[in-house]
């Protein structure tokens, strides 16, 4: 007779039918077919490309996305490689040239956007009064005199030291940029070989995104050949111990085997690549693939004579695989690529998996042989051990059931306070060993340079405008307050540094000519692509960090992304101090008190390595309050006067004895008038107009507009110089010539007659319309590794809360669409989520981080913990009995559950061989989790059976008895 379903749940398990008569009637010909169509996927699996380069598995459409694009498009910023050298000493012929050598290989590559290094940066020098930009390398002098000149030079310039070498001289650092469009992965590949080719036993550190990414590449080379085998002698293993026989270990691997050919084929038709998750794909598919066939064999070996065995089993069979591939598909609900791939794919290789058990391995059992068939097919007399084991083991449940339930209560508790102390890791370079070559590379990159990992602030607006680049200083001095960060460089740096070299200001013009005047300089240097585009309207500063852990780099970025919310806005306002009222004047100088008071505490904090205490801005900023208004003194005045005679006859060329003493009284003159206020350009011209006669008419406004604007700048740094003196009281030690040359930038701002500000700063000032000078659109957002990093921490979370909630109810309804029993859904969830609750709060209590592995915890153990339940619910059903009939059922199939759960536990557990953490933490985790979902499926949900009955007709409910014989 032919076995019936009960009730036919769906056309899913009715087509199945279908196929299971078809073939076992036509056994030869479903071989055949299955076999060819393997041929065919296995050549398409040959097809298969490698991408582990993360920062594709951004989900597209996202603002932040679409933003990393734009600035990588633009900058090729984020595939920076990094290559140290360690030359014992930089500073020697065979040093420099060592460097230069490798300078050169690598800019031959095409794909390549940039490389510097000392030999090729940009240098700027006051030579003779003026400055001159020029290569580095070409200011070296070959001898031992010149090369240190060179060595004290360079390791003196902010720009270099810790940057291109490390500070003792022994390191050297080329910094290296990839063309966006390239595949930097492959060319971070190339590089590597091309290097270790023409450099044989050089001691090389390669570092940076797309550099840890190649070694993710080759680990996971690495994980197939070693954890895979471990992986199929722990499942061979388990299938020999459940089955004793060679057959029931050999069908279901070979199975599974020809279901990861198929999976392969498929996704290589799709066009999905090769990842990092990919060795845990082809464990997982074998180790829950077989599962299928395990549960086939089962029935085979204990069917009821005269029925098939296949049509038996394929009702559990397919409600459970269509399970757990529902709960698999809810990482289609994540923002990350690689985990929409994850699920997927496990799920097209179970499905698979389960159409084979159902097709291919009844085909087989009917085709080879009848010593075979019967060697399966013999009815058996009774359970062996093993089934009564797992019989006794739900016996023993039932009967302690109330102390088993309050037991798991209380701890499900404490692992509820384990689950609050799991953090998030998604970067990559945490995934490799401690010992490894990229991390030893990055450690040294940490010690001895800036780090590996690049950050950027990104400005998008009209760079030719002072207001814009004095607020990339801006930035880039708070950036500088986060001790994570360093090896900065940006076009608003480069345009101060010169300003500093001519005119003693590190800091921007106040206006455009002057910023025109510095930008001509620059003009074609190779540099500025890294730093500016050519039209001058998209820009951004560069910075580094060694930080390598996730959450580190998650509070950092917030810490930047804070300060351009708090404190940057979308229009910068220019205003004329002098056409401000004297009240309003004073209030805008409290502004700018406040605002120099920040920085000035911000770079304290830089150049003190961090111990310059949090309330130091406070204390500056009521100084700076109090003591802004710097009068000159009679001594400031005469030494001001004798600079302006020498003025007028080194820089204006006039040297009539008599011109130049009128000129010295006119200066001393408006000094006297000016000595309590601002000296400003166009204030003091109708002063100097009116008291300078003898200097030719046809040369007068030009020569006094240039003598009110040396007056206007010599005051200015006089009282820059006086501030800043009152200010070091406050600031404990001495932070060193760069804090100074920074500090005094900043404190101009100050006194500058022409400030920009953010429209949120003037808020509560009503501008008069004739002070405003301009209005300018700014933009600026972060975007480098650190927020790369953040970017991924949110989606991890985001993905285990949508993914976990999104499993609990498919699954739910697909257990009641294929059971119809309500409460046997719920015994279900209660067992799997039990587990999760249990696996999660182990993760806490052992610091096992949420990362690219173990998010996908929740959902997996939800779609492959519900099988068990779904085979004792099924088979307690066709008992008809309640109390007796679920220990016949755990005796009838509790073997092939715990044998199929043991598995796929087993090849889980493998991959914690693997040397890439978030690989190695998948399995450690969700093979416990499945040890753990099969002692409650065999403990809990017996004891809830008990005490909620589901085996009774609807309509015709009964009150729960106690089991016969139980206690």
């Amino acid at each position: 007779m032919s076995f019936k379903f009960e009730k036919p749940v769906n056309t899913i398990i009715s087509g199945i039918s279908r196929l299971l008569s078809i073939s076992t009637r036509r056994p030869a010909i479903t071989i055949a077919i299955i076999t060819v169509g393997t041929v065919i996927f296995g050549f398409l699996s040959s097809t298969l490309v490698v991408n582990n380069d993360y920062d594709t598995w951004l989900p597209e459409g996202d603002p932040l996305t679409v933003l990393y694009k734009e600035v990588n498009e633009t900058f090729s910023a984020a595939a920076v490689v990094l290559v140290a050298l360690d030359l014992g000493d930089v500073f020697t012929e065979e040093g420099i040239a060592k460097i230069g050598k490798v300078t050169g290989l690598i800019e031959e590559i095409p794909e390549i956007f940039s490389v510097m290094s000392l030999t090729n940066v940009i240098d700027f020098r006051q030579e003779d009064g003026t400055l001159e930009v020029a290569r580095l390398g070409d200011r070296i002098e070959h001898t031992p005199e010149g090369l240190r000149e060179f060595r004290e030079y360079v390791l003196g310039r902010e720009l270099y030291a810790g940057t291109f070498v490390s500070l003792d001289g022994r390191y050297a650092n080329i910094i290296v940029n990839i063309r966006d469009d390239a595949e930097e992965v492959d060319v971070s590949k190339q590089m590597k070989a091309l290097l270790q080719k023409e450099l044989p036993g050089e001691q090389l550190y390669l570092g940076g995104d797309p550099v840890y990414t190649v070694y993710i590449d080759e680990f996971s080379n690495e994980d197939i050949a070693t954890t895979g085998p471990i992986a199929l002698i722990l499942m061979v293993a388990v299938l020999l111990f459940g089955f004793r026989s060679f057959w029931g270990m050999v069908l279901p691997l070979s199975l599974a085997g020809v279901a990861i050919v198929w999976m392969a084929g498929i996704k290589a038709l799709i066009g999905w690549p090769w990842n990092v998750m990919n060795t845990a794909v082809v464990v997982l598919i074998f180790a829950m693939g077989s599962d299928y066939a395990v549960h086939v064999l089962n029935r085979f070996r204990s069917r009821e004579s005269g029925t098939e065995p296949s049509l038996e089993i394929a009702p559990p069979v397919v409600i459970s695989a269509l399970t757990t591939i529902v709960g698999l598909l809810t990482f289609a609900t994540t923002d990350i690529s690689v985990l929409k791939w994850f699920g997927a794919e496990i799920a097209i290789g179970l499905g698979i998996s389960m159409f084979l058990s159902l097709t291919l391995l009844p085909a087989v059992m009917h085709a080879f042989g009848s010593k075979l068939a019967r060697k399966w097919q013999a009815p058996k007399p009774g359970p062996d051990r093993f089934s009564r084991v797992v019989s006794r083991l739900g016996a023993w449940g039932i009967r302690y059931r109330w102390f088993i339930l309050l037991f798991l209560l209380i701890g499900m508790l404490a692992a509820g306070f384990g689950i609050t102390r799991i953090n998030t890791s998604s970067n990559y370079l945490e995934m490799l060993p401690e010992d490894s070559v990229p991390r030893q590379a990055s450690y040294l990159f940490r010690d001895h340079f800036v780090g590996s990992y690049s950050q950027t602030l990104y400005v998008k607006g009209d760079l030719a405008n002072p207001a814009l680049l004095k607020a990339m200083i801006r930035a880039e001095n708070y950036h500088r307050s986060i001790p994570e960060f360093s090896g900065y460089s940006s076009i608003a740096s480069l345009i101060a540094e010169e300003h500093y070299l001519i005119n003693g200001t590190y800091s921007i013009p106040d206006t455009r000519e002057g910023v025109a005047s510095l930008w001509l300089l620059l003009e074609g240097d190779p540099m500025l692509r890294n730093l500016v585009t050519p039209d001058r309207t998209r820009g951004i500063v560069n910075a580094y960090t060694g930080l390598e852990d996730g959450a580190d780099m998650k509070q950092v970025s917030q810490a930047v992304d804070t300060f351009l919310e708090q404190e940057t806005d979308d229009t910068l306002i220019s205003i004329h101090r002098q056409k401000l009222p004297p009240g309003l004047d004073e209030k805008i100088t409290h502004v700018l008190s406040r605002r120099v008071a920040r920085e000035f505490s911000w770079l304290a904090s830089y150049y003190s390595d961090f111990t310059t205490g949090d309330d130091l801005a406070e204390k500056l900023e009521g100084h700076i309050a109090e003591h802004h208004a710097i009068a000159l003194t009679v001594k400031d005045i005469e030494e001001l006067a004798d600079q302006a005679e020498r003025y007028t006859e080194e820089e204006l060329f006039i040297t009539d004895p008599n011109v130049k003493d009128e000129i010295r009284l006119s200066v001393t003159r408006v000094l006297n008038l000016w000595k309590e206020r601002n000296i400003w350009a166009e204030a003091v011209l109708p002063d100097l107009y009116a008291s300078i006669n003898r200097v030719p008419l046809d040369e007068r406004t030009q020569i006094i507009r240039d003598l009110a604007a040396w007056m206007e700048g010599e005051t200015l740094r006089l009282r820059v110089a006086r501030m800043a003196e009152g200010l070091d009281e406050l600031i404990p030690g001495d932070l060193g010539p760069h804090f100074e040359k920074r500090a005094a930038g900043v404190l101009a701002d100050l006194y500058s007659p022409l400030p920009a500000f953010f429209a949120r700063e003037l808020e509560a000032l009503s501008i008069p319309s004739e002070a405003v000078i301009s209005e300018a659109d700014f933009y600026i957002r972060q975007m480098g590794v650190p927020s790369f990093f953040a970017i991924f921490d949110n989606l991890l979370h985001r993905s285990q809360v949508n993914s976990l909630s999104l499993a609990t109810v498919f699954v739910f309804f697909m257990i009641w669409l294929g059971l119809q029993i309500v409460r046997g859904s719920l015994f279900a969830l209660a067992s799997v989520l039990a587990s999760i609750v249990f696996i999660l709060g182990f993760m806490g209590f052992t610091r096992i981080p949420l990362d690219y592995g173990t998010v996908l915890t929740g959902p997996l153990i939800i779609g492959l913990g519900v099988d068990g339940v779904i085979h004792i619910i099924y088979h307690l059903r066709r008992s008809r009995g309640q109390g007796s009939g679920i220990l016949e059922t755990l005796s009838e199939i509790g073997k092939a559950i715990t044998t199929a759960n043991f598995t796929t536990s087993a090849g889980l557990l493998a991959l914690g061989f693997s040397k890439i953490s978030a690989v190695a933490n998948f399995g450690l985790v969700n093979g416990m989790a499945i040890l753990i979902v099969t002692f409650l499926n065999l403990i809990l949900v017996p004891l809830l059976i008990v005490i909620f009955p589901i085996n009774q007709e609807k309509g015709k409910r009964k009150e729960n008895r106690e089991v016969t014989g139980s206690e």
